[in-house]
């Protein structure tokens, strides 16, 4: 039955035309047309098939190839740093005293004391031993007796001048007096012989008594006066025989000083080269005094490395595990000849390493003692860098990286920089993980597995 304008049950209009599907399942002749889907919505449909039909290719092809790739066991790893890489020449050096004293014998005789030991510590004018001077102290004792004498004498005629100068200025007075007594008498009768009443012989009389007078008042003066001068010369000469024995008493003072024998200057008695008893020389070398705070470092320097070698460059001294900074003082100006280890003989150049150290060690280093010394001769500062390894025997321009549980080959470029540097030029980043074990098993291979033991290498950079 031909129903053409009524609508069905749910309300809908059939079609005007063609075929449709049935909406509720109900016999009836009206149709839906259905809507036909945008282009776009077909492209995503079939971009999504494509996209997991290749995601499950890739895991599938992964997954084939992880089973073929070689799997490493053990394994160091380490990561590319940015650090500072110094170009050390390192050589054997001999520790030795840039002031050492050897103390002589200032005379000969007997070695009396020996008052210390070897490797004690001794102060500038400490005493270190003492010789016989048995002799010398009689004689300075018989010499102290003469002075004393010297002395005595020299006081004695002091006194017996300053009385002589006394007496001789009293008499002197006296003398003086009667002469002018005497002349005044002169002159009184020249007075009364001119006036009559006094004779001529009374007059004459008076001259007489007057150059009487006179004469004995020149032969007192002149007997005052060389006696004076003979006790000046006297006291002269004692002075000088006293001044003598002062110089006498000087003189044995400063030989006895001689045989004491002290430290020319601070430092640790090296060597005791005498015993008590012993009898020496003037010149024999008695003891040795060592400044053990100038020590330093003698190197030899290869001929063909000194080049690298210049003064004021830093150095690590390392003395028996103990390291100390220091600096290269001097380098001679030739080269010496010396015996190597090979029984060959070798050219070097000498060069002195100054170094500092703590005062708690002056007594662990000695003169003589072998040394280690790292004279730094390049640096390059801000550089990325991986330590050396056994990689490098078969790392012909390459590394591999690693990244979770898998290391990939990468190209790059090394170049030894140091003992324990290499230095990266190009084709590693910072913070790069890299197997720095050796590539023997898989050097062929552009990737493997890890797994097993994982070593990180603990190895301290400089």
């Amino acid at each position: 039955m031909d129903t053409p304008n009524r609508k069905n049950a749910s309300g809908i209009s059939p079609p005007s035309e063609g075929r449709g599907i049935r909406v509720d399942g109900v016999a009836t002749d009206v149709f839906v047309k259905r809507k036909p889907r945008p282009v776009w919505v077909k492209a995503i449909i079939v971009i999504s098939i494509a996209i997991i039909v290749w995601v499950g290719y890739a895991q599938a092809r992964k997954f084939v190839r992880r089973i073929n790739v070689p799997l490493v066991s053990e394994y160091v790893l380490d990561e590319v740093q940015r650090t500072s890489i110094v170009e050390e020449l390192s050589v054997a050096g001999t520790l030795y005293p840039h002031m050492s004293v050897l103390v002589k014998a200032a005379e000969g005789g007997i070695v009396a004391e020996v008052n210390v030991n070897e490797g004690q510590k001794v102060a500038k004018g400490e005493l270190l031993g003492k010789m016989d001077d048995r002799y010398l102290r009689q004689e300075l004792e018989k010499a102290k007796e003469d002075l004393a004498k010297s002395g005595d004498r020299v006081e004695d005629l002091k006194r017996e001048l300053a009385s002589c100068r006394e007496q001789t200025l009293m008499e002197d007075a006296g003398f003086k007096n009667n002469l002018l007594a005497l002349s005044s008498k002169v002159e009184k009768m020249k007075i009364l012989y001119e006036n009559g009443a006094a004779s001529l012989y009374e007059y004459e009389e008076a001259g007489r008594k007057l150059q009487e007078a006179e004469e004995a008042y020149r032969v007192a003066d002149a007997k005052a006066g060389a006696k004076e001068s003979s006790l000046e010369i006297e006291l002269a000469r004692a002075e000088r025989q006293l001044e003598d024995a002062k110089a006498h008493i000087d003189l044995l003072s400063k030989d006895r000083e001689k045989l004491i024998i002290r430290a020319p200057a601070s430092g640790v008695v090296t060597q005791c080269l005498v015993l008590s008893g012993s009898a020496v020389s003037v010149g024999t070398d008695l003891f040795e005094v060592t400044d053990m705070d100038s020590l330093k470092v003698r190197v030899d320097v290869p001929e063909n490395q000194i080049g690298k070698v210049k003064v004021g460059q830093r150095t690590i001294v390392e003395i028996w595990g103990n390291a100390y900074e220091g600096e290269v003082e001097s380098i001679a100006p030739r080269t010496a000849r010396r015996q190597g280890a090979d029984q060959g003989v070798d050219q070097v150049v000498s060069a002195v390493v100054k170094f500092e150290r703590g005062d708690s060690e002056g007594t662990s280093l000695h003169s003589g003692m072998s040394a280690r010394v790292r004279i730094e001769t390049g640096r390059l500062d801000d550089v990325l860098t991986l330590p050396r390894g056994p990689y490098l025997a078969h790392a012909d321009g390459f590394v591999f990286v690693a990244e979770g549980d898998m290391a990939y080959k990468r190209d790059v470029s090394l170049e030894l920089a140091s003992a324990q540097h290499v230095l990266v030029k190009y084709g590693l980043s910072q913070g790069d993980t890299v197997i720095i074990s050796s590539y023997m098993d898989y050097q062929n291979r552009d990737e493997v597995r890890l797994a097993g033991r994982r070593a990180i290498n603990e190895n301290n950079r400089r």
